[in-house]
């Protein structure tokens, strides 16, 4: 059995994280702060009188990405290239509009819908005919064209009772979304009442066209499965603490589903946040499973809090706990149904249950009339054992639980000279050996993760650009130690890769409001990626790969 698993990292340098970030923080002409999607107050409403007009506001965007890798074959006989031989290519356009108070009455309507066409594309060269088909671009997620339609629907607002209906996200029960209704009663400025109830698109769904994807067994494709949802809540707001608690039930009117059962789905949701004083902040997030495809379990769990000491001064504190119940929805609309190939493990099809705990810790200084701040942080991530089961009988194969330690350090020099801003940032992660839990690293990788970056506003902050340099450094956990721990199916648990990562990146992004209800931002990377891999105790040293990627947004507010 030939293993020979690689660990790749695109490094785009951190430009793409700061897009969101950085959108709001150009400054409007008369220097006054303002965020591009900011909503609109009326004049009437800013007086405290009832609107006698429509208010109309909204936005429209256009994304492009490019991404693409370029290098030589690989030097260890393999036919296939190191570099992908697909390129990255989409450009996306999202229209948002909001119409409010309806010619002075109470009624609003909300759309946000995206649209992504998968174009067509040509191999970048012909001798990877046979390897790769004739395609060579990939645009949509799954390469068809995406029609998403986000939010559709009308809103009536009474002195104590509001009714929504239409396609939304009820954002105090988790986020859930729906095709249906939404109806809300107000008791008091402090407490509310809400109940929702409508179809329930897929988790996941990137396009109508699959929002209720159609029921396949084995090779037999049926009717669409149309799910059915309904909850109720209540909603509390105080001066110094709000939130939502409420239950939620899935009924997903289908009993069989790609080869497994989707159960009745019952949960119990909570989410709030707490401004103990002026020195506190807390807040958490919960989703406790009653019933459900994986039992009887917490699915999401997520406490945090600030405290502030001093102005200069802050310590940050945060627990998270994921359970990728989602998965076993998701995964089996796209998934292939399992063979029946004797002993072998299709763990793209068996989708586990899996979970993963992190806690966080961090401290933050602000140094010198806060010009600079020093931050450190450090987080500890675990997961439990994974079981795959092979499809055709067999020892069941066990992955043992991992975890990891990370340790982050920060520094920032917010008014360096000529007005620029400096910061610099390593983060090291490490694997841990807990008592009684194991000694395997999460993810089976340990690296280390260097940035520097600048950035500084022009035209009296119509404008921003920022610069980086980065360094990352990879080893998979049994690197250079091949997979000769057995035979068969129980090399598995050994053999998680064998590979050592170099890269070097420089990057920039530049956002520019050429008007007050125009933005343009632009953001590029060109990295140097070397590695090499180990395979029966040999390492190979690979030709490097050159990964260069762009994205350009375009936006008009109205």
């Amino acid at each position: 059995m030939s293993v020979n698993t690689r660990f790749r990292i695109s490094l785009a340098t951190g430009t793409m994280a700061t897009i969101a970030a950085m959108t709001g923080v150009v400054h409007a002409q008369q220097g006054q702060p303002d965020r591009f999607f900011s909503d609109k107050v009326g004049e009437a409403e800013a007086e405290g009188e009832k609107p006698q007009e429509t208010l109309l506001q909204g936005s429209v965007t256009s994304s492009t990405f490019f991404y693409r890798e370029t290098g030589s074959a690989a030097a260890d006989g393999v036919i296939a290239e190191n570099s992908s031989p697909a390129d990255r290519l989409y450009t996306d356009l999202r229209g948002q509009i909001d119409a409010k108070h309806i010619s002075g009455s109470n009624w609003d309507v909300r759309l946000d819908s995206r649209v992504r066409l998968a174009n067509s594309c040509d191999l970048r060269s012909g001798d990877n005919a046979a390897l790769y088909g004739d395609c060579q671009t990939q645009t949509g997620l799954y390469g068809d064209n995406e029609y998403d339609l986000r939010e559709l629907y009308v809103k009536r607002t009474g002195e104590s009772f509001d009714i929504q209906v239409g396609r939304q996200y009820v954002l105090e029960l988790a986020a859930v979304k729906i095709d249906g209704v939404r109806a809300q009663y107000q008791t008091s400025e402090k407490l509310s009442f809400l109940g929702f109830a409508g179809l329930y698109p897929a988790r996941g769904s990137r396009s109508i066209d699959e929002d209720y994807p159609k029921q396949t067994i084995g090779m037999v494709e049926g009717d669409r499965v149309i799910p059915v949802a309904g909850g109720v809540g209540t909603a509390y707001r105080y001066q110094r603490l709000y939130g939502a608690v409420g239950a939620v039930g899935i009924v997903p009117m289908s009993e069989e589903m790609t080869g497994s059962n989707e159960k009745l789905r019952i949960f119990l949701t909570s989410n709030g946040y707490w401004r103990q004083s002026r020195k506190l902040d807390l807040y958490h997030f919960a989703v406790f499973d009653l019933q459900g495809s994986g039992g009887t379990g917490l699915t999401n769990l997520s406490l945090g809090g600030s405290y502030r000491p001093s102005s200069s001064l802050r310590v940050s504190a945060a627990i998270n706990h994921v359970d990728t119940e989602t998965l076993n929805v998701i995964a089996q609309n796209r998934l292939e149904t399992p063979g029946m190939n004797v002993g072998l493990i299709q763990n793209n099809v068996a989708v586990s249950r899996i979970a993963s705990t992190s806690v966080r810790v961090g401290v933050s200084a602000s140094l010198r009339d806060e010009r600079f701040e020093v931050s450190v942080s450090g987080r500890v991530r675990r997961r439990p054992d994974i079981v795959l089961t092979p499809t055709a009988g067999g020892d069941n194969i066990v992955l043992d639980s991992s975890q990891a330690t990370e340790i982050m350090l920060s520094a920032v020099d917010r008014r360096s000279f000529k007005d620029f801003r400096f910061g610099a940032s390593v983060l090291q992660v490490l694997g841990i050996e807990l008592p009684g839990l194991g000694k395997d690293i999460f993810q089976h990788s340990e690296s280390t993760y260097i940035r520097l970056y600048g950035s500084r506003e022009f035209r009296r902050g119509l404008g921003l650009y920022e610069f980086d340099l980065s360094y990352l450094a990879s080893k998979d956990n049994n690197s250079g130690e091949g997979c000769l721990n057995g035979s068969g199916s129980a090399l598995i648990p050994a053999c998680y890769g064998s590979t050592k990562v170099g890269t070097i990146g420089l990057g920039g992004t530049a956002f520019y409001r050429i008007k007050t209800d125009w933005m343009l931002m632009g953001t590029a990377s060109l990295a140097r990626q070397g590695f090499s891999t180990s395979q029966n105790n040999m390492t190979t040293s690979q030709p490097a790969n050159l990964l260069l990627s762009a994205f350009a947004r375009v936006a008009y507010r109205f």
